[in-house]
């Protein structure tokens, strides 16, 4: 096993701890969603989407662990296209989102956990640049993963996983409109929902 998937590895122990041990759930959490006592409509609607975005996440380190079904995946490292730079830039690449992507979501953690409970969202930190800075970083830490073991079948599992949770995204900043009044509509107009782009904010 090389180095870029013992730290790959080592990224999704580092998540596991973290959804353990310090977790902060989203008023979106299907958790959360779970205690409406749902039809099962809902089931279908949210728990099956849910599972496959899971699924997506852990494949990059199930890969890890049994190299070969990349190859099964069609990995592009057996393409006739594929040389050696290829790999050695790909795992570099993957490393670096790997790592920016954990300090990131660990960051936003950290400031979610410092929020007062009269708090209904976060501005602090890297909220002050991103409204969703943790998921940003999970984006980052899959990429990367993505990057390590680059088949079709993984870059459509990124898609996937971003898919689903911008839907979420977009569930939990109703919520939020509902119960942040002008304080959240100001921050909306002031902090893209994702990566910072130089303009204005509209909320859709």
């Amino acid at each position: 096993m090389s180095t870029s998937h013992v730290i790959l590895l080592l990224g999704y122990a580092s998540l596991l701890l973290e959804l353990t041990v310090v977790a902060v759930p989203s008023v979106t959490s299907t958790w959360r969603l779970m205690q409406g006592r749902p039809s099962r409509r809902w089931a279908l609607l949210e728990l099956l989407p849910t599972g496959v975005a899971v699924v997506a996440f852990a494949l990059p380190g199930v890969l890890c662990l049994w190299p070969e079904w990349h190859a099964a995946l069609g990995g592009w490292q057996r393409s006739p296209w594929w040389r050696p730079w290829c790999s050695t830039a790909s795992n570099a690449s993957g490393v670096g989102l790997v790592l920016t992507g954990r300090c990131l979501t660990l960051l936003a953690v950290k400031a979610l956990r410092r929020r007062v409970p009269t708090q209904v969202f976060v501005t602090a930190g890297p909220y002050a640049w991103s409204r969703n800075p943790a998921l940003l970083g999970l984006h980052m830490f899959l990429l990367g993963g993505v990057a390590m073991f680059a088949s079709v079948v993984t870059i459509a599992a990124f898609a996937v996983f971003v898919l689903h949770m911008h839907r979420r995204v977009r569930s939990e900043e109703r919520h939020l409109t509902a119960t942040g009044g002008d304080d959240y509509g100001h921050y909306l107009a002031r902090v893209p929902r994702y990566v910072p782009t130089g303009r204005k904010q509209v909320p859709r």
